[in-house]
């Protein structure tokens, strides 16, 4: 398989079928992941297949995929609360730009104290004080203009407004595979 490796700081692994390395990739970056995906791609069979190539590389893992075009910042607290419980040591976001963005944010605030909403309401962006998870990024399409960035939109479950957010950090790696792409309906890509 032809495959194209750069840093951004993001590790960018480029290919077709380069998702078949999910969990290879995942591996060198926790053993407990939360999947933030758009629950959309449980229907096409793409969140089965992730899921499963991350538990032969032996990385556990629970499914938050529950986000879709309605996803706010109550999403984020939801997402928090489940990686703090399942004791998560790596995010893996799938999905568009709104999965990714709350993933890139759950990695974000997993060992801050205080709520996400105290971010919303404050300045646009996270200090840099606080540690973070690392992070998987896998796009479903390359629309999104947050990816590579350490910025996200989040939309506030409070009034509806849309922010663009600086969490400070990027994702450790992406899988940009073509293949995913074809795998969705032309409506969803």
């Amino acid at each position: 398989m032809d495959e194209l490796t750069f840093h951004v700081p993001t590790q960018v692994h480029f290919g077709l079928d380069i998702l078949n390395r999910a969990g290879q990739i995942a591996s060198r970056l926790g053993t407990r992941a939360l999947v933030a995906a758009d629950g959309v791609l449980a229907e096409y069979g793409v969140l089965k297949t992730i899921v499963g190539y991350l538990k032969r590389a032996g990385v556990e893992s629970i499914l938050f995929d529950e986000l879709g075009t309605r996803s706010t910042s109550s999403s984020i607290e939801q997402g928090l609360e489940l990686c703090r419980a399942s004791r998560a040591d790596l995010i893996v976001g799938v999905g568009g730009l709104r999965a990714l963005s709350i993933a890139k944010c759950i990695a974000r605030m997993t060992h801050v104290d205080a709520p996400f909403d105290d971010y919303l309401s404050g300045p646009r962006a996270l200090s840099g004080g606080e540690s973070s998870l690392p992070s998987l990024e896998i796009p479903t399409t390359c629309r999104n203009p947050f990816m590579l960035s350490d910025e996200c939109m989040v939309i506030d479950a409070r009034n509806r407004r849309t922010s663009v957010y600086r969490t400070g950090k990027t994702a450790d790696a992406a899988l940009l595979d073509p293949v995913l792409t074809l795998t969705l309906t032309e409506r969803f890509t």
